[in-house]
């Protein structure tokens, strides 16, 4: 007898190819954002479009009717979680005839973590009162205090929302003393964007504006894995009806994830290791991998490679302390602009065969890394840049 888990696994795959067949046959599929390779472009992108959206004086000329839909939604997030009886379309209504400014990237000034201050809003809806400030974030990390920066820009008030693709909270390196849902509230593409997408092309009467509306809805639905509305019904009944497998599998799938991500990690170190200096020394600590010099010290520097869960692949030279002087040093050897954190004086993403960044949380990723060809091609491209990496940053380890 074949067991209901396998059976929902089957139907699954016929929905999901139903939803491919429609995709292909209505056009949908033609995605100008996938097609150019941007669709996970954060500022370029999903910032860009936004914000174009949201102000007033933007080049779809509908006046404020995208921002007043936009700020009914975001507004009952912080109105009905205090007051139930608040008039949700009054503040709205209000908050939209004090003609508030839209910016994209907007600066606050020069970063200054010892009073809190400084950095670049993502965007930012500003009025006489009234600060609505988004932090968006697709893929790129939290920024040290960045939350907490941006709630000390002055003189309004600040409402502070943290935007990312499933609602997840802020970290508290982020975050700071701000607690979720009380002093800043995180949003999500999955259903906050999408709804009012959604109710942007309803209210649109421009036949050119809704095509170019719904094709970035598509996008935002892609990278948020959702399923058009008649498919996700069928989909929803077939689990209803199959609830115990269901979870089952749901609750199998990250450990899935999780042993499809460590068995590439390992069999990236024993490459690795076979093409680097021999006196370094290889230490894993929670999933990540770290080469540095025998006897290494948390105040000097190592190499990196890090395989946090839900983040990009990324490496590169590790100053664990955040010690400013170490920073100083390498900067000074580089001798050039990189990519910089306190905790990585220099680092890159670990990229695929395409150019896109690695996810082990990305299903289409790991569906083509189940290609025994795929497989072998990436963990070499991986170790040969990481290999070359090593080689020419190698003198570093040594200069503190």
């Amino acid at each position: 007898m074949i067991k209901r888990e396998n059976v929902i696994i089957s139907k699954t795959k016929t929905i999901l190819e139903k939803q491919k067949k429609y995709l292909q046959e209505s056009g949908e599929d033609f995605n100008i954002f996938s097609i150019t390779k941007i669709e996970r472009y954060e500022n370029n992108t999903h910032s860009a479009m936004i914000t174009e959206l949201l102000n007033p004086k933007g080049s779809h000329h509908q006046g404020a009717m995208f921002l007043d839909e936009f700020i009914k939604i975001i507004f009952s997030i912080v109105y009905q979680s205090k007051d139930e009886n608040c008039d949700l379309e009054k503040k709205a209504s209000d908050f939209i005839k004090a003609k508030p400014i839209v910016f994209q990237e907007k600066s606050i000034g020069t970063i200054n973590l010892d009073k809190g201050t400084g950095g670049r809003i993502d965007i930012l809806i500003q009025s006489n009162e009234t600060n609505i400030i988004i932090e968006n974030k697709i893929d790129a990390s939290d920024q040290l205090l960045q939350l907490e920066r941006y709630n000390n820009y002055k003189p309004n008030k600040s409402i502070i929302f943290y935007l990312n693709l499933w609602g997840n909270e802020a970290s508290n390196h982020s975050a700071g003393k701000l607690l979720a849902h009380k002093d800043y509230y995180p949003i999500s593409y999955q259903e906050h964007i999408v709804e009012w997408l959604e109710n942007c092309i309803e209210k649109c009467s421009n036949a050119y504006l809704k095509i170019n509306i719904r094709q970035y809805l598509n996008l935002v639905k892609k990278i948020t894995n959702q399923l058009k509305d008649e498919f996700m019904d069928e989909l929803e009944m077939m689990l209803i009806n199959n609830l115990l497998e269901a979870e089952q599998v749901a609750n199998t799938f990250p450990v899935v994830k999780r042993k499809i991500r460590e068995d590439f990690r390992k069999k990236f170190e024993i490459a690795l290791y076979k093409r680097i200096p021999k006196e370094l020394e290889f230490r894993i600590d929670s999933g990540n991998t770290y080469i540095g010099l025998p006897n290494y010290k948390s105040e000097q520097l190592c190499f990196a490679i890090m395989f946090n869960q839900g983040e990009h692949v990324y490496y590169g030279i590790y100053n664990h302390t955040a010690n400013i002087e170490n920073i100083k040093l390498v900067q000074e050897f580089l001798k050039g602009k990189v990519n910089t954190t306190n905790h990585f004086p220099i680092w890159y993403y670990l990229k695929e065969l395409n150019g896109e960044k690695i996810d082990f949380n990305d299903v289409a990723f790991l569906s083509k890394l189940m290609s025994a060809d795929n497989h072998e091609k990436l963990l070499n491209k991986a170790v040969n840049e990481l290999s070359e990496f090593i080689q020419k940053y190698y003198q570093v380890l040594s200069i503190v």
